[in-house]
């Protein structure tokens, strides 16, 4: 009886520790997510999706892909690689 009274206890100890672990992430995952606000205030999502657009944006206005090739039978699929990367780019 003495070792199915140690699992138990061992048993409980861990739920009490991995609860306690879920209760703080499923708090930060509901103030992450919480949609709810004031009329008068700028939701936080907002924020975060201006700034990382803003910065790319700034960062990376132009095409700055090439591909090389590694050994002269790979010339052609970097060209076409390269031209792909442009295309999309244009397209986008």
């Amino acid at each position: 009886m003495t070792i199915l009274r140690q699992c138990q206890s061992e048993f409980t100890q861990a739920k009490n520790v991995v609860q306690q672990k879920r209760f703080v992430f499923r708090d930060r995952l509901r103030q992450y997510n919480n949609q709810i606000k004031q009329n008068d205030s700028i939701s936080i999502n907002l924020c975060y999706s201006n700034i990382n657009a803003m910065i790319a944006t700034e960062q990376s206005d132009e095409l700055r892909v090439s591909f090389i090739d590694r050994d002269p039978s790979d010339v052609l699929q970097a060209e076409m690689r390269s031209k792909t990367a442009e295309f999309d780019y244009q397209e986008m």
